[in-house]
This record gives C-alpha cells, sequence and structure tokens, in this order.
C-alpha cells in the first residue's frame, strides 16, 4: 500500500505536501513537530479532545 499524500495550508495562504500516512501526520501534529511548513510546531500540553460538528443547525454535535 502507498503512502498517502497530505495537503495542509499554513494559515498564510501556504500549502505543504508530506507523503505520509494521515495517523503519522496526525502524531506528529499532535507531538508539536512542524507539520505544516518550518516553525510550524506548536505543542499543546492536552488533553486532546476530539470534536464532531454539527451537520445541520439541528444537530448538537458531540465532544
Amino acid at each position: 500500500m502507498g503512502k498517502s499524500l497530505i495537503f495542509a495550508e499554513s494559515g498564510d495562504e501556504e500549502f505543504f505536501c508530506q507523503a505520509i500516512p494521515f495517523a503519522e501526520w496526525l502524531r506528529q501534529y499532535i507531538s508539536g513537530e512542524d507539520v505544516v511548513g518550518p516553525g510550524s510546531g506548536i505543542l499543546y500540553p492536552g488533553p486532546v479532545k476530539f470534536r464532531s460538528l454539527p451537520l445541520t443547525p439541528q444537530d448538537p454535535g458531540s465532544e
């Protein structure tokens, strides 16, 4: 199985591409590594919360 291509935007309209599985990219991102360009890594010392955003105005979403 080939590696996934991850395209990420830095927030300054600059895109970066990495040929790694998404799970590895996410691990690096959560660990504070530079995954969206040089100097982009910021470590937020948890806890990490995943949230399901509402799909409709009536849907409350979940955490």
